[in-house]
């Protein structure tokens, strides 16, 4: 399968434009009334009821301000069970070579995937690892 192109979908979320691999993502959704403790911690911004399967709604940044009617929830099958994640725009489909991904290796052993987007680096959002799933 060398030649199978890779998708992402790609948003916008805290100050920033990331690609979620279109293969975790479920469903789009506007933003919906959410169940909300009284202390919002982290990512975590509350939990959603989808369909009768209640579902986390975790934003990109540690204590992002809260949520607004504009945003979305996109609803990602992670680690698999369903997470849903606060994006500010939801812009396009991006469909890459498999050989248009650049893997950069960080500190500690971990490594981010890159892709040049037109003029723009962009990463790829590693789900499971960026919201702890």
């Amino acid at each position: 399968m060398s030649g199978e192109r890779l998708s992402f979908l790609l948003v916008s979320a805290a100050d920033r434009r990331h690609l979620l691999p279109l293969t975790q993502v479920r469903e789009i959704l506007p933003m919906l009334a959410l169940q909300q403790r009284e202390e919002r911690r982290g990512r975590f911004q509350g939990a959603m009821n989808l369909r009768g399967e209640i579902v986390p709604v975790l934003c990109f940044a540690e204590n992002e301000t809260p949520v607004t009617p504009a945003q979305f929830i996109v609803v990602l099958l992670a680690a698999g069970r369903s997470i849903g994640v606060v994006v500010d725009e939801v812009h396009d489909l991006i469909t890459l070579p498999p050989d248009g991904l650049i893997r950069r290796e960080l500190d500690h052993g971990d490594a981010i995937q890159l892709a040049r987007i037109g003029n723009e680096l962009l990463s790829v959002t590693d789900v499971e690892r960026h919201f702890h799933v």
